[in-house]
């Protein structure tokens, strides 16, 4: 988000509605402001009715605004910060981050300090994490990380996530970036267990079957599901 739509947000937040005075108080013309309303309206953050802007009752726009009581949200939603911020639903590394967003190692530092400086965020060497202290802040970080990745696949459903790979489950016969794993190839080898789903691993390196019997019974413990477990332990024998 960039500083002109966190400005017109910010303002939507304290309580002002008056397009003309947003506007004004923004410094921009008005096809600049009517496109970053729009921006804001497609992010489920904003509506506009006649002159008037008001903040929509979703749970990203109510806890964005609960957050700004609290911490500066320039510095957690602005440019690129939003896209880092979305990555830390769990501890992980500065290297991490950097090949996964693609952003660079110095803008990602600087995304880091901005957090720091406003306490939201613990380092400890390279491990970066949010602060457990602030469910707010997790629960913005989660809604942010499930836009991101509905976005780029809206037909799949992100089952298990880190640096490296990603587990992932489509309506069967949906495509999606990846290689076929899980329940979804026991029938290579002779096992016929057939799901309403089709599951995906993304990662570098060619699946094994051992990877393919991990993601079974991970995905049979994840759905709490006894029939998947029995044939995960089949198809082990």
């Amino acid at each position: 988000m960039n500083a002109t739509s966190i400005t017109i947000l910010k303002q939507v937040i304290s309580g002002v509605e008056d397009t003309k005075t947003i506007m004004e108080r923004s410094g921009v013309k008005e096809w600049q402001f009517n496109s970053q309303v729009n921006g804001l309206s497609l992010q489920g953050f904003l509506q506009k009715t006649g002159n008037s802007l008001k903040l929509l009752d979703g749970v990203k726009p109510m806890m964005v605004k609960e957050i700004s009581t609290r911490f500066d949200i320039e510095k957690i939603l602005k440019d690129s910060n939003e896209l880092v911020f979305s990555y830390l639903t769990e501890p992980t590394t500065i290297n991490d981050i950097v090949r996964i967003t693609g952003l660079s190692t110095s803008t990602v530092y600087r995304t880091i300090s901005d957090f720091e400086s406003i306490g939201i965020l613990s380092r400890n060497a390279d491990t970066v994490s949010l602060n457990n202290s602030d469910e707010k802040i997790l629960l913005l970080s989660q809604v942010l990380k499930t836009e991101r990745e509905n976005m780029y696949e809206p037909n799949a459903e992100i089952i298990f996530r880190d640096a490296t790979k990603i587990l992932k489950s489509v309506t069967k016969g949906k495509i999606t970036d990846g290689q076929l794993t899980g329940f979804s190839i026991f029938s290579d080898y002779g096992i016929e267990y057939h799901t309403n789903y089709d599951y995906y691993i993304k990662q570098e390196e060619s699946i094994t079957i051992q990877e393919a019997l991990i993601h079974a019974v991970f995905i049979a413990q994840r759905n709490s599901d006894k029939t998947a477990m029995i044939m995960a332990i089949i198809f082990y024998l």
